[in-house]
């Protein structure tokens, strides 16, 4: 008989109860100006519903530059349009960690014809909380939501394994898979509200298998340097500035054992590695599911 954890997740209501609604704006500006006009102002305030209660899962502030990566100066205007736009954003809707710039490195999309212009394009998930449910936004949409630190009493015995959605039914020594539905912010090792279930399954199984020992992998979607990162942490939700692709992949794999450590695991029992971004799976990434795909951890079954 093992122990096997029931969980509930607070942020699961989100997606039961509320639909989103993806809001896309662009602001174009001119060549070498970064600063906002009233008409760039006035597009930026159609994002945002204001006629009704609403909450924010997230939004991508992307750069796009005709003179994209030559040269310092090009990179200083572009990094200044995108936090201008945040900076604008966060005087409307205050919610620090839904924001995400992304630009080369880990938010490098590859360009078309279509995509070469001087502009700033913004992707807003905006949900809608369900008046049939009667409850207000901020029971709909909590600022935090997780189970930690479970106590023996969260505990339940089952004399069967877990059901399997994002893990293989091959366990076996040495098997390795990459965990479907984890996903972080861009720059960032803080994984989304999305990856819990997934989380949850991980958790699950190692509770089952009491004995089973893994290596966490984290990988990322460039090869970042020290310059850009210390750009990013600006704008991360965490605030800090890793030293290059690997020591931000490691990052990524030491939350996920943080999170299965408060929930009952041995320390012990996972190992963490980073990866930085030499194993992409996307090497050019045209999408963001494709950037996303490229930020992600990987399991090593070390023995069961």
């Amino acid at each position: 008989m093992k122990q096997f954890l029931l969980l509930v997740f607070l942020s699961f209501p989100i997606f039961a109860r509320a639909s989103a609604d993806i809001v896309k704006q662009s602001i174009k500006f001119e060549v070498n100006r970064f600063s906002l006009t009233e008409q760039n102002q006035q597009d930026l305030r159609t994002i945002f519903p204001k006629d009704r209660e609403f909450s924010v899962e997230k939004i991508d502030i992307d750069i796009h530059c005709e003179h994209f990566l030559q040269g310092e100066v090009s990179r200083d205007i572009a990094m200044k349009r995108a936090e201008n736009v945040r900076a604008f954003l966060l005087s409307i809707y205050d919610a620090e960690g839904v924001y995400e710039i992304r630009m080369y490195g880990e938010g490098l999309i590859e360009k078309t014809q279509d995509d070469i212009s001087d502009r700033i394009q913004i992707t807003a998930y905006i949900l809608n909380p369900s008046a049939e449910d009667g409850l207000n936004v901020s029971e709909l949409f909590p600022e935090e939501g997780s189970a930690v630190g479970a106590s023996k009493d969260d505990l339940t015995k089952v004399d069967k394994a877990p059901k399997r959605t994002y893990i293989p039914e091959d366990l076996s020594k040495d098997t390795q898979f990459k965990m479907e539905k984890i996903y972080f912010y861009g720059n960032s090792a803080r994984y989304k509200r999305t990856s819990e279930k997934s989380l949850e399954e991980l958790l699950n199984i190692l509770l089952f298998y009491d004995s089973m020992k893994i290596r966490l992998e984290g990988h990322v979607n460039g090869r970042m340097g020290r310059w850009y990162l210390k750009r990013a942490a600006k704008t991360n939700p965490e605030k800090t500035v890793y030293r290059n692709a690997q020591h931000l992949s490691l990052a990524r794999a030491e939350e996920i054992k943080k999170y299965l450590v408060e929930n009952g695991i041995d320390s012990e029992r996972v190992e963490c590695v980073g990866k930085g971004g030499s194993e992409r799976i996307y090497e050019k990434p045209k999408s963001s599911s494709e950037n996303e795909a490229n930020r992600r951890i990987e399991v090593v079954i070390l023995n069961k």
